[in-house]
């Protein structure tokens, strides 16, 4: 093979190479519709799912689907759709609105406890330490882990200084 002819072979894409690019580019098309539905979704959700539908819905992370579905008023049935959304509202720091959804998820599953341990942090996140410090009391009684129980203990002792 003459010199010219092996800078032109390396020169030309393996099949393997081309197969991996059109992947990566179907990838990176995914990204951005992705990203567009998000902004669309948020921004109306009814022209959103009109145009979109539920195509992109399950591929966003679960806190934004409980978030959308409570804009488009898709009610939460069960008790995990509403520790789910009350996840959602924390890591927005919107923590009225987590506590709300914690409690009834609560009403629905009172064996939720880390509803109860998320209710306490939100409250002391909040500022409100009584209360905070009464649902750290509840969750304790529902702790069976020692360590657990001890770290808890001693969160408190911390808060009631």
């Amino acid at each position: 093979m003459t010199t010219e002819e092996s800078t032109q072979t390396s020169k030309t894409p393996s099949e393997a190479e081309t197969a991996e690019r059109s992947v990566e580019a179907r990838q990176n098309l995914y990204e951005k519709q992705k990203t567009v539905y998000r902004s669309s979704v948020s921004e109306d959700p009814e022209s959103g799912f009109s145009r979109y539908g539920f195509g992109y819905f399950y591929s966003v992370p679960a806190e934004e689907r409980f978030l959308i579905q409570s804009k488009i008023g898709m009610p939460c049935r069960e008790a995990a759709d509403h520790y789910n959304l009350g996840n959602a509202h924390a890591s927005r720091e919107e923590y009225d609105r987590a506590i709300e959804c914690w409690k009834k998820a609560l009403k629905l599953d009172s064996s939720l406890h880390a509803a109860v341990f998320n209710i306490a942090l939100a409250c002391e996140r909040l500022g409100k330490t009584g209360e905070a410090h009464k649902h750290y009391e509840t969750y304790l009684g529902s702790v069976e882990d020692p360590e657990e129980k001890q770290r808890v203990e001693e969160h408190l002792a911390q808060l009631q200084a």
